[in-house]
């Protein structure tokens, strides 16, 4: 049997703890004092809120199932947005601040706990295989007014500091505008035929192939001439398509496979034959 306390404040609010899981919590309310939800909610959650001046206006909830304490927190943050202020974390406390002074001594979110109560945070991820400024410009719409982003190229990582479901709806953006864009590389040594002749090939071919404008598309070709090879960098099925393209050109039955011979002539200067053949 499930056991129930029921609280009524003034008409404006409604709320329902469940004694059998008191991590849930059935709340309702309308017209109430952002201040009065601010101390509610700090009640319910058991954590202190620190609000340095008075926050005016109403708000409504409405909900029709139980919703865990820990979201009283997200429903607090986003009322407070709709006033111009957010919650930040400090240590064991919450803080109110306006959102333009919020970026100020806001914690580092820490991906290996259970930071639900943070609202605001800052956060530092390195982005794979890509440059950091060229995806910094495809994401920054999706941060909120009063965020902040910076880049670091040293370790190609973004610093962030906005709410947490922003930042990591950034970082999915991100993984998915990076995937791909893992390079490999493979090695072909030539037997037959000149490295450096071989490079003007392949680039000839990957240029009309492949779209080097998209980044996980382009493909790098070396020639090493110490040993007569090719290294080919890019999209793993890209590059192997290019080095079974010239391994099949450098078989021994290849029309451009290079011999030598030696003709001595009689009658003519070598000097005016070699012009003829040119």
């Amino acid at each position: 049997m499930r056991l129930i306390s029921k609280i009524l404040l003034t008409g404006a609010l409604a709320f329902q703890l469940n004694a059998a899981n008191n991590d849930e919590v059935n709340i309702n309310f309308k017209d109430l004092k952002v201040m009065d939800l601010i101390k509610i909610t700090s009640k319910i959650v058991d954590k202190n809120i620190l609000v340095n001046e008075e926050i005016k206006g109403n708000v409504d909830f409405i909900s029709n199932k139980p919703i865990h304490k820990d979201e009283l927190i997200k429903i607090l943050g986003f009322a407070l947005e709709d006033k111009g202020y957010t919650l930040v974390q400090n240590n064991d406390m919450l803080r109110v601040v306006k959102l333009t002074s919020s970026n100020s001594n806001v914690p580092i979110a820490n991906i290996s706990a259970k930071d639900d109560l943070y609202w605001m945070v800052t956060e530092v991820f390195t982005v794979k295989d890509t440059d950091v400024d060229y995806v910094a410009s495809k994401i920054r719409h999706l941060l909120s007014k009063d965020a902040k982003m910076v880049t670091n190229k040293d370790s190609n990582a973004l610093v962030i500091t906005d709410f947490k479901d922003n930042i990591t709806t950034v970082k999915q953006v991100v993984n998915i505008m990076t995937s791909g864009a893992n390079k490999d590389t493979v090695i072909v040594e030539l037997k037959n035929i000149d490295a450096t002749e071989a490079k003007k090939n392949l680039d000839a071919i990957a240029k009309s192939k492949f779209n080097d404008k998209v980044e996980t598309q382009k493909v790098t070709i070396v020639d090493n001439k110490d040993n007569n090879s090719l290294v080919i960098i890019g999209e793993k099925g890209n590059i192997n398509y290019l080095a079974r393209y010239i391994k099949n050109v450098d078989t021994d039955s290849s029309l451009i496979k290079r011999e030598s011979k030696v003709f001595s002539l009689k009658n003519v200067e070598a000097i005016n034959v070699i012009k003829i053949l040119d």
